[in-house]
C-alpha cells in the first residue's frame, strides 16, 4: 500500500521537535539558510543521499525518511527479501527469522517450511551428522618425503627423447 509522501519540512519538524532551527543546522552539519529554506517548504526535498544522511544523524531510519518523503514506497519495503549477494552468515537470527515469517505469509515458502516434518528426515539429518565425513577417513601421516612416494609405473612415464620408453 502506497502512501503520499510527507513534505520535507513536516519530515524533519517531526524527526526534530525539540530542536530550533540554529540546533538543527548544527546537528544536520548544514549552514542556517538552508535550513530555513527546508523547514518554510521553500525549496523541494533534498537528493535521497541527503536525506539518508539527514535521517542518520537525527537517529532515524534512512528506509523510513525515504518512504516519507516519496523515494521509497511502503511496498518497496514489503517486497524487499535477503539479498543473494549477502552470505547468511551475515544476517542475525532474527533478520533470518522475519524472512522466513515474510515467504510464509506471502506464499512463497517451500514445503520445508510450510509442511510437518517426517521422522524419516529427523533420522536422516541426525544420520548425517553422525557420520564421519570423508576427510575424517584419511588417517594423518605426516610429512611425506620423496622417498615415500610410490614408484610410477613404468606404463605411466614419458619416454625421454632418444632414450628407451621402458626407462
Amino acid at each position: 500500500m502506497a502512501t503520499s509522501p510527507t513534505p520535507w519540512s513536516e519530515y524533519l519538524k517531526r524527526a526534530a521537535p525539540d530542536l530550533s532551527q540554529a540546533d538543527l543546522a548544527v546537528a544536520l552539519g548544514q549552514n542556517d539558510a538552508t535550513v530555513s529554506r527546508w523547514l518554510s517548504g521553500k525549496t523541494q526535498r533534498p537528493d535521497a543521499d541527503t536525506i539518508v544522511a539527514v535521517a542518520r544523524k537525527l537517529g532515524q531510519s534512512p528506509v523510513f525518511a525515504l518512504i516519507a518523503t516519496g523515494y521509497l514506497t511502503t511496498d518497496d519495503l514489503a517486497s524487499t527479501s535477503v539479498p543473494k549477494a549477502y552470505g547468511l552468515d551475515e544476517y542475525t537470527d532474527l533478520e533470518l527469522s522475519k524472512e522466513i515469517v515474510r515467504r510464509i505469509e506471502a506464499g512463497s515458502a517451500t514445503e520445508a517450511l510450510t509442511e510437518p516434518i517426517s521422522s524419516e528426515l529427523i533420522q536422516e539429518v541426525l544420520d548425517e551428522k553422525a557420520a564421519p565425513k570423508p576427510e575424517d577417513e584419511i588417517p594423518y601421516i605426516g610429512r611425506i618425503a620423496k622417498k615415500d612416494l610410490p614408484e610410477k609405473r613404468a606404463a605411466d612415464k614419458k619416454p625421454r627423447v632418444g632414450g628407451d620408453p621402458a626407462d
